[in-house]
């Protein structure tokens, strides 16, 4: 199966949307462990955000209207979250406490259900990528 440029361009943000997804669902230590104890707020913050509207608009015709309104929900839920959150000095400790912060639970939450809800898109995707047997 050939894949157009447009599916191809889709899938692979998708994917991309789908680790940061994977990665915000994690717990604390585990998200730092993943992006290295590298800007993790920050990092986990823009990424989700820009891959995830960039699934949107590319993935108009492949997302159902409530992955849609999932996706949305979370992406404004975590545009609120204050800069002061985000920008911390890039150290260890730093990175273990921000992520720490209240804030993050309900997100963490709302990510391990998206991943659900959009557990058959991702089958999809894995397979057009020939990711999957």
């Amino acid at each position: 199966m050939t894949l157009s440029e447009e599916e191809d361009a889709y899938a692979n943000r998708y994917l991309l949307f789908i680790y940061c997804l994977d990665i915000l669902a994690q717990d604390v230590i585990e998200q730092c462990r993943i992006l290295q104890y590298y800007n993790v707020a920050w990092e986990l913050k823009n990424d989700t955000l820009s891959d995830g509207y960039d699934t949107l608009s590319m993935g108009e015709k492949y997302l159902t209207l409530y992955q849609k309104c999932c996706i949305k929900m979370l992406l404004q839920n975590i545009e609120n979250i204050p800069d002061e959150i985000i920008n911390v000095t890039n150290i260890r400790k730093n990175h273990l406490k921000t992520m720490s912060d209240p804030v993050w639970t309900p997100l963490r939450i709302e990510a391990r259900k998206l991943l659900d809800i959009l557990a058959m898109e991702t089958q999809r995707v894995r397979r057009l990528l020939n990711m999957d047997p």
